[in-house]
């Protein structure tokens, strides 16, 4: 900036910060104060003198407040205008108003959209007097994109950048942002195109080259608000213009985009997430907003001290968005960083086909890689046995698997997976001296469990509950079982031991949802595994046919529609008249479908009710037990929203309601 243009930005900035403080004495003020003192000193300062203005707002209050033209408004006010600005109070909120549609945001979009002084390339200003929020019209009627937002007593640079726009206009292909927010998401494609580690490039969520904060501004968690209420959301992307394109095409041709977001600190007293949804949205904005196919966004939120503490990265392509489960940027567990590394060997290197570049944060993804690891896993085992030792083998997995999930999910300790307990019992005694004891104390009540002769054990097994069910019930072929340390802890790539490669792994105990999903592994992969394996078990084949056992994975969305289709057909007779088929579907699969049901009168609920409680539902062929789960799931769904308070709703309807059978004894008891 010369030594002329920082006497005038001194000069503008004293006058706006004069007239700021004698509003912010007065406490009362309106829109014309805020046009009077801070608007019309900032248009005389840019050069847009009062003869190429028109005051709008004077001629009618539905209209905008100022239209401002190239030249003189009297000669020019035919034409298309520059500028279509809205001043509101100061401090006034954007993005909030008497209802959802009727926002100061929405309604500069609106002036944008159909004022008949607007064309293509018109600039629309929403401004408090300090803060100047830019949108711009493109040569669409209904494309209005977001430029940026600047305070205009931030500093020389923001001025200088809002100058720019509205004095001379930008290129339609462009949408300057931030400067920290562009350095952290250039810094982002350099590390990709560069083969950083996956650690390096998580740095960027909290700190640039210059270890200055990566993102000076933050986006508030209310992505999903703002969409539901068909609000421009791109805007508020743009807004904190952490996203550029990658100088490289991405996997089918197109170019990439590539951005670093760090959400809002919550307010004290609320508890903001990070959640799926947010990241989700922000992943396909930038995707849309950018004409890219594939996004690459990495999220984070600060806490209340200001430091990045939890973060999540998403891929976006072609219309599927996946993503890591929350972590922490400091300390990121494996399968985060080795789903970076995946993400940026698939943009630098376009070896891979499209799919693996979201299969390396997709549940689905990360569920197929996690099956073929553990099915290696079981038939390196399995190789040179007779069938009951492959069956000892498979059984043995299973169990090892659900105690994981029980682990994960805290419901019993972390301590015996622990491999210090390996060496306290000689060599290859892990198995026997304490898996062998875990299982045994989950299948045993309290008060008839035989204490371990180890006191370290003993205290590590302490906190076990005792499970209710057969799974863990001791097995005549159980004793001939056996296993060395190294199965279990071997960090060998080529050999590695079954804690190591679950412990790679995040777990939930949440099944996902189709569409948007996290990286981690839910219980349906416990079914899948299981029905996938039994076959090669059975019939020891590498890809067997499974049609002859009748063996066949039903997944979990399918699962879902065929159960509350069956159930809704099942009550249909029972059911109110003013219930529909897709009432009854709602009912049987929504928590809150409540306020969508028509309204029942008192007796119709209870007879709907008696007919939903009296329902059987039998599994011929249960297998993993996904149907039956599903079910009892979508029957406690359905009384509970017609008011079944029972404290022990679920129990009764797994002894009451739900009955199963195969003739496999392995799937009748997982």
């Amino acid at each position: 900036m010369t030594s002329a243009a920082a006497r005038q930005y001194d000069a503008i900035r004293q006058t706006l910060q004069a007239s700021r403080a004698e509003l912010e004495a007065r406490g009362g003020y309106s829109e014309d104060d805020t046009i009077r003192l801070l608007v019309v000193p900032f248009l005389e300062y840019l050069g847009h003198a009062a003869a190429h203005r028109r005051a709008e707002h004077e001629v009618n209050r539905h209209r905008p407040d100022e239209i401002i033209y190239d030249g003189p408004a009297s000669l020019y006010g035919d034409r298309p205008s520059r500028i279509i600005l809205e001043a509101k109070p100061l401090g006034a909120a954007f993005d909030r108003g008497p209802s959802r549609t009727e926002t100061p945001a929405r309604q500069i979009r609106r002036y944008l959209q159909n004022h008949p002084s607007s064309g293509p390339d018109t600039y629309g200003v929403l401004t408090d007097g300090i803060r100047y929020r830019v949108s711009q019209r493109t040569g669409h009627l209904n494309d209005v994109r977001h430029i940026g937002e600047w305070n205009v007593l931030d500093g020389p640079d923001a001025i200088a950048e809002l100058t720019a726009i509205l004095r001379h206009g930008i290129p339609a292909a462009t949408a300057p942002a931030r400067p920290s927010a562009l350095r952290a998401a250039r810094a982002l494609a350099e590390a990709i195109a560069g083969g950083q580690s996956p650690q390096q490039i998580l740095d960027l969520l909290t700190r640039d080259r210059e270890r200055k904060p990566a993102i000076g501004a933050e986006l508030a968690l209310t992505g999903r608000a703002l969409d539901a209420a068909q609000t421009d959301w791109a805007s508020h992307a743009w807004r904190y213009g952490a996203a550029i394109q990658t100088d490289q095409p991405d996997l089918d041709g197109s170019r990439a985009v590539v951005a670093v977001l760090r959400y809002a600190t919550p307010a004290p007293g609320e508890m903001a997430q990070l959640t799926r949804g947010d990241v989700a949205l922000a992943a396909r904005t930038f995707a849309r907003a950018a004409h890219c196919r594939t996004a690459v966004v990495i999220a984070g939120q600060a806490n209340a001290d200001g430091a990045v503490d939890r973060a999540r990265a998403a891929v976006h392509h072609q219309g599927h968005t996946g993503m890591t489960s929350e972590f922490d940027p400091h300390n990121p567990p494996p399968s985060v960083l080795r789903s970076l590394e995946r993400i940026s060997d698939a943009l630098r290197r376009h070896q891979v086909a499209p799919q693996r570049l979201t299969d390396a944060v997709t549940a689905q993804g990360i569920r197929n890689e996690f099956y073929e690891v553990i099915a290696g896993w079981t038939k390196a085992r399995q190789l040179g046995r007779g069938h009951e030792e492959r069956q000892t083998i498979l059984r043995h997995l299973i169990r090892t698997v659900f105690a994981w999930i029980l682990k994960e999910d805290g419901i019993i300790p972390d301590e015996p997976f622990e491999e210090r307990f390996a060496a306290q019992h000689g060599e290859n005694r892990y198995h026997a001296s304490v898996l062998a004891w875990l299982f045994r104390y989950l299948n045993t009540p309290e008060a008839q469990r035989r204490p371990h002769p180890n006191p370290a054990v003993r205290e590590a097994l302490d906190d076990t509950p005792f499970l209710n069910g057969s799974l863990f019930a001791e097995h005549p072929d159980d004793a001939g079982l056996s296993l060395d340390d190294s199965d279990y802890f071997s960090t060998d790539p080529g050999r590695p031991g079954l804690f190591t490669i679950m412990a790679r792994y995040q777990w939930t105990t949440t099944e996902h949802t189709p569409g948007e999903s996290d990286q981690t592994i839910d219980p349906e992969m416990l079914s899948n595994l299981f029905e996938n394996l039994i076959v090669a078990t059975e019939l020891w084949q590498e890809n067997p046919d499974r049609m002859p056992a009748g063996t066949y994975y039903t997944p979990a969305d399918v699962a879902t529609e065929m159960v509350k289709d069956a159930l809704a057909a099942a009550v249909r007779r029972q059911a109110p008249a003013v219930m529909t088929d897709a009432h009854l579907r709602e009912l049987f699969s929504n928590p809150d479908a409540k306020g969508e049901l028509p309204p029942l009168a008192a007796a119709q609920t209870r007879r709907l009710r008696r007919a939903i409680a009296g329902l059987s539902l039998f599994d011929p062929s249960v297998g993993s037990g996904e149907f039956p789960f599903i079910a009892a799931n979508a029957l406690r769904t359905a009384l509970e929203t017609l008011g079944d308070g029972e404290p022990r709703l679920t129990r009764r309807i797994i002894h009451e309601q739900l009955y199963a059978q195969d003739i496999n004894p392995m799937a009748t008891q997982i």
